[in-house]
């Protein structure tokens, strides 16, 4: 009996939103006609994405705690570790758009009946997003290359920009969106993760880590608007089950709140898709 059975992982939208120190997040989804597609809601609240994009480089199991990487220490999966997936020297483009599962059973192998502690994904250090939203009253808004104030009318647009950046340290998700009547150049907008936090300089946190080609924490200071040594973001996580005969597949989720936050309360004025978590999160089945 074959029991290399291909292990389906279905790669399902799934939304976080938490509050950091500075940054204005939503805690309810808008409000949304069903009919003209307006948001109704007069608060903060959060859209769905449109679709987004994450780059895969290895997906696997271990039965005990990987290595956590330091400056001086690589991350190691351990010698038990079981590889689901490795892409190679570029990483799988995986797009995941709003609604909808991807299912990877191609290309992932079901690892033998175990019980598996961790598992952990490796990704380039990015997500693109797109997104939009149209709202049903009129705004006040910054005017988006600078100077006074504008009102825009009914069926005002906030939307991603195409080929746009954001640096997670000190970048301003802001930047990234376009406010208008008409979508325009409306795209994926690019975060770049060159810390896991946006105020402060942050090579770790909860189990997520940005490495160096090396595997290792890079020994350098975190700079604004560049990842730096930064090539790899590694997410580790315990799992919940072990791997048996019965087991139905892996859901692999990523939970995107980047180009998802409306802000409408601050001042009266309307700011667009400002927020930026990402996590990572894996669960057998």
């Amino acid at each position: 009996m074959n029991k290399q059975k291909r292990l389906l992982l279905p790669l399902q939208v799934a939304f976080l939103f938490i509050f950091f120190t500075g940054i204005i997040l939503a805690d309810e989804a808008c409000q949304i006609d069903p009919v003209s597609g307006q948001i109704t809601s007069a608060r903060n609240c959060y859209i769905e994405p449109d679709s987004y994009r994450v780059f895969i480089y290895e997906v696997g199991f271990c039965t005990e705690p990987p290595v956590s990487p330091t400056t001086s220490v690589a991350f190691d999966a351990g010698d038990t570790a079981v590889k689901l997936f490795e892409s190679g020297s570029e990483p799988l483009l995986l797009e995941v758009k709003n609604g909808e599962s991807s299912l990877l059973s191609s290309l992932l192998e079901r690892p033998p009946d175990w019980t598996y502690t961790h598992g952990y994904v490796i990704l380039a250090p990015r997500v693109e997003v797109k997104a939009h939203a149209k709202f049903s009253r009129a705004h006040t808004t910054n005017n988006p290359g600078g100077g006074d104030q504008v009102t825009l009318p009914v069926n005002t647009l906030c939307y991603s920009r195409s080929g746009s950046t954001v640096y997670r340290y000190k970048g301003d998700p802001k930047t990234a969106a376009q406010i208008a009547t008409s979508l325009g150049d409306w795209g994926y907008t690019t975060f770049y993760f060159n810390s896991l936090e946006s105020n402060a300089q942050s090579y770790s946190s909860g189990g997520r880590f940005l490495v160096a080609e090396s595997g290792k924490i890079p020994a350098s200071g975190i700079a604004e608007n560049s990842l730096g040594d930064v090539a790899r973001l590694v997410v580790v996580f315990e799992l919940d089950a072990a791997v048996t005969r019965a087991t139905q597949g892996l859901d692999l989720s990523f939970n995107v709140a980047n180009c998802s936050t409306v802000v409408q309360t601050v001042g009266g004025v309307l700011t667009c898709f400002n927020g930026d978590p990402f996590d990572v999160r894996m669960r057998v089945r």
